[in-house]
């Protein structure tokens, strides 16, 4: 028996490919770039190469597992949310308790209220308020901050469409620089309840940002008429008990899509500028498919942008190149075995967007902007091979308001300027915040169109 014992060996379990460290740091200058290239040298799972059981995950089948069809064996319960939550609060983005399932689908039937012609309609003249200034800056020649411009916009639209709010450009530029600063200290590995100077900061930062919340709840509690908006959406819902949101529950959910809403269409907007200007081609086609819907119609509504599919697959091949939500995270609640490989319980996952949209098994010359590859069929055909909204139940529920907002903008511009780059880049490094961000600043300079007649 003994010697039966000494001489058992245990079966070799099949375990993903892990990099050194050193390597790991060799793959790219950032983050996001260490992502794609962990996918392109090792494979559909790589292990990071740190202590605690993190994968990453590069293939299109699994990612739909996760997020689909297996998506009540995994959790949303774990560190990167939590983190989130410190900002966001107890929302809809970073809620992982039984109350998510319920809020959902109640905030799901409120957006269906026909917000998207409102929303529509605040995007055109906020974009409106944009090109005005922008007229000033063409005259004297002055260069533009692009991502300081979208996200300025974006904040204007978001007051306006969620909360019925009209505020200045100062306090715009507030509001983004407490936000933004917010996200960017929460990603700098603070140690928690320490008063450190970063720590003070962050503190400072969304407490303010709480601030504003509760003020815009209060003074909307003081109407005796309630607008056509988003916090109306969030005053009517109940419980399924009939009770109303408390005032905590209320404010986290105006955070969330706050907070979400104008960085995440912003960034998407400064990553799209760039792609279209490496395509002069598209660039052209695009301009063209814009002035001609203007010659038929002075505004753009949702109907109206289902003419201009070269618009839409535009913003789509821009969202693949910088999907600004670059990575979700889900948790495993048992053993796994996942297309041959063995994980364990309580492992993180992380389900890349951005390693899988520039893989070139699914999206040949994955690294060129070529919009025509979502008219003609070319695009892969594993589902999960394109998610910059993520998928399944947790799917981003103002994915229809961000693609209107976008598209309505793009349009716009198109008609009016042309974009053109201080810098003459076929790449832009970025940095991997909570969204893809640009790791140095997009200058500009905007110049009018001449419109043939």
């Amino acid at each position: 028996m003994l010697k039966e014992w000494v001489n058992y060996q245990r079966p070799k379990e099949k375990k993903p490919p892990r990099p050194s460290f050193w390597h790991f740091f060799q793959l790219g200058k950032s983050l996001p770039d260490r992502l794609i290239g962990m996918a392109r040298h090792y494979g559909p799972i790589v292990r990071f190469p740190t202590p605690m059981r993190v994968f990453l995950i590069s293939d299109p089948s699994v990612v739909h597992t996760i997020l689909v069809t297996r998506q009540q064996d995994f959790t949303k319960d774990l560190y990167p949310y939590r983190q989130l939550g410190k900002i966001l609060g107890h929302g809809l983005l970073t809620n992982v308790d039984e109350s998510w399932r319920e809020r959902r689908l109640n905030l799901q039937q409120g957006f269906k209220l026909n917000l998207l012609p409102t929303i529509a309609r605040i995007t055109e003249e906020c974009t409106k308020i944009l090109l005005n200034r922008w007229r000033k800056s063409e005259q004297t020649g002055r260069y533009l901050y692009l991502e300081d411009e979208m996200l300025q916009l974006m904040m204007d639209i978001t007051c306006r469409s969620l909360f019925s709010e009209t505020v200045s450009v100062p306090q715009l530029k507030k509001r983004i620089r407490w936000i933004s600063s917010a996200h960017r200290l929460l990603m700098t590995g603070r140690i928690p309840w320490v008063p450190t100077p970063g720590n003070i900061r962050f503190w400072y930062a969304v407490s303010r940002i709480r601030r504003e919340a509760e003020r815009f709840l209060q003074k909307r509690r003081q109407l005796a008429q309630q607008p056509e908006d988003f916090l109306t959406v969030l005053l009517s819902l109940k419980d399924k008990a009939g009770n109303s949101l408390d005032n905590k529950e209320i404010v986290d959910e105006i955070i969330t899509f706050w907070a979400t809403g104008h960085e995440t269409t912003g960034a998407a907007l400064a990553w799209f500028w760039f792609s279209l200007n490496q395509n002069d081609s598209a660039k052209q086609r695009l301009r063209e498919e814009c002035e001609a819907v203007f010659l038929n119609h002075s505004s753009l509504t949702p109907e109206i942008l289902n003419e201009m599919p070269y618009l839409k697959a535009s913003l789509e091949e821009g969202l693949r190149l910088y999907p600004v939500v670059w990575n979700f995270f889900r948790k495993t609640l048992q053993d796994e075995n996942i297309i041959g490989y063995r994980i364990p319980k309580g492992s993180t996952l992380v389900l890349c967007p951005l390693s899988i949209q520039r893989d070139e098994r699914y999206w040949p010359e994955a690294e060129q902007f070529k919009p025509e590859r979502f008219l003609s069929g070319d695009k892969p055909k594993e589902h999960y091979a394109y998610f910059p909204f993520g998928g399944g139940p947790h799917v981003c529920i103002g994915k229809a308001f961000a693609n209107v907002q976008a598209q309505i903008i793009i349009a716009q511009v198109m008609r009016e300027f042309d974009i053109e780059f201080l810098r003459k880049k076929k790449t832009f490094p970025y940095r991997g915040l909570i969204t893809l961000r640009p790791a140095q600043v997009m200058r500009i300079r905007v110049r009018k169109v001449t419109h043939e007649i």
